[in-house]
């Protein structure tokens, strides 16, 4: 199935389940025309780059498509995977690694966290309150977590089952409910606390990179993933709804096409089949 199909289908499947969910159109702005830190007007667009993939490149599309400032994409640089090496030897990216966002003016920020934070910081989406900016840095470290057991047991288009450091088939099957599970019931519980609502203003940086990592973790999973988080269904449910979230993973925002990095093992034979074709 391809990127588009799947996402449509786990769409779907979530209005079904979940109903529609009432949230905001626009994310609401933090930032005051007094703060030196915001953005001004005028200002040149910045430029994020990263691989043709989910992985680490979804959530800071995402913030960059949540923001309202002016960016370009790979859709815009015309970037792929086969300009990384060449990349990588120019030094450009810092740390040798992407995601890469680079200003107008020549500012270069490496780190996914720290890209999220920059965006952040602009366009006023770190929190209203300094209760939601708590909880934006609870829910990015959070993200990071997932993608770190992720990446341990789940395939990659890149790496299978008991390939390199990647777990075999019995780890895979009993990470959804050692490893992930614990994970998705602390914030079952950090929402019930909340009355259902992470952050007053729904599109805090920490939330939408929470979201990019549960919705790779569904795509390889299903809606099953939630099973016993009702309330964190609901609420994945309500932004994979959104335009804005919808514009990013259909590949029709400035980043591109985008598709899963994450793969089920039998997704993986599946891809792995098609290259050879």
């Amino acid at each position: 199935m391809n990127n588009s199909l799947l996402v449509a289908a786990v769409a779907g499947a979530a209005g079904y389940l979940f109903g529609r969910q009432s949230i905001p159109a626009k994310p609401s702005k933090a930032c005051s025309k007094q703060d030196a830190l915001c953005a001004k007007k005028g200002e040149g667009p910045f430029t994020l780059t990263y691989f043709a993939v989910m992985a680490k490149g979804l959530g800071p599309a995402l913030v960059a498509a949540f923001s309202g400032l002016d960016w370009r994409g790979n859709r815009d640089t015309g970037f792929t995977g086969a300009q990384w090496a060449e990349m990588k030897k120019s030094g450009v990216t810092i740390f040798g690694q992407l995601p890469l966002l680079k200003t107008a003016e020549g500012l270069r920020v490496n780190q996914t966290t720290a890209i999220l934070q920059y965006i952040g910081r602009k366009a006023g989406m770190q929190g209203a309150t300094m209760e939601d900016y708590a909880m934006s840095l609870m829910l990015m470290a959070e993200g990071e977590d997932i993608y770190s057991v992720l990446q341990k047991y789940v395939p990659t288009q890149f790496v299978g089952l008991g390939e390199g450091a990647k777990g075999d088939r019995a780890a895979y099957d009993a990470f959804w409910e050692k490893s992930l599970a614990p994970h998705l019931t602390n914030l079952e519980n950090l929402l019930a606390a909340h009355s259902g609502s992470f952050t007053s203003s729904n599109y805090t940086v920490g939330e939408l990179y929470l979201w990019s990592m549960l919705h790779q973790a569904c795509l390889v999973r299903g809606l099953e993933l939630f099973e016993s988080t009702p309330a964190l269904g609901k609420w994945y449910a309500a932004l994979l709804q959104h335009d804005t979230v919808r514009q990013v993973l259909s590949g029709d925002s400035p980043f591109g096409p985008i598709a899963p990095y994450y793969l089920s093992p039998d997704q993986f034979v599946e891809f792995k089949a098609a290259q050879k074709q």
